[in-house]
């Protein structure tokens, strides 16, 4: 079952098939899909939904619709993502094209890492390249700690565990 959070201005819930479209659109734009391994067609867009969609009866947690209130608008997505070969879940982020330098990946994304940590009880980390300077400065706003860099499927990624403020 999708716990939804909320914040001040987000509403984090589980994805409808009437998303499907706002979804696809940024899964399938090459230039805010670069640091994701590249944009993807609306087949494969369509199964990365029902990922999302499915970790949560798989694992109790999974990928969240972030819904901006005034808006009623689905502006992007976060949550966490934890495949077979992942020893314990990633957090992740993307904000959609048109909604990016206002804060709200690092709202979703705290909210998030809070229920993870505090409710989940989960140990939880984030993988980031090294080229990907928002995410960089996001992260570590998160407060995040940098473990050692590895190699993700071939690709370098900066290696982050994240804690509670309180515990940084």
């Amino acid at each position: 079952m999708i716990e939804n959070l909320q914040t001040d201005r987000l509403i984090l819930r589980g994805w409808t098939l009437s998303d499907f479209e706002t979804l696809a659109e940024f899964l399938t734009d090459e230039e805010l899909c670069k640091h994701r391994g590249g944009a993807v067609d609306r087949i494969e867009a369509s199964n990365f939904m029902s990922m999302l969609v499915g970790q949560w009866s798989l694992q109790g947690y999974g990928g969240y619709a972030i819904e901006e209130r005034s808006l009623k608008k689905v502006i992007g997505m976060t949550g966490l993502w934890h495949p077979y070969d992942f020893t314990e879940p990633e957090l992740f982020w993307s904000i959609f094209r048109g909604f990016h330098g206002k804060g709200y990946a690092t709202e979703a994304a705290s909210a998030v890492r809070d229920w993870a940590i505090e409710v989940k009880r989960l140990s939880i980390m984030s993988f980031v390249s090294p080229d990907n300077k928002p995410s960089i400065r996001l992260v570590e706003r998160l407060g995040a700690v940098r473990g050692t860099d590895t190699t993700l499927r071939g690709v370098p990624k900066h290696y982050y565990r994240h804690v509670l403020q309180s515990q940084h």
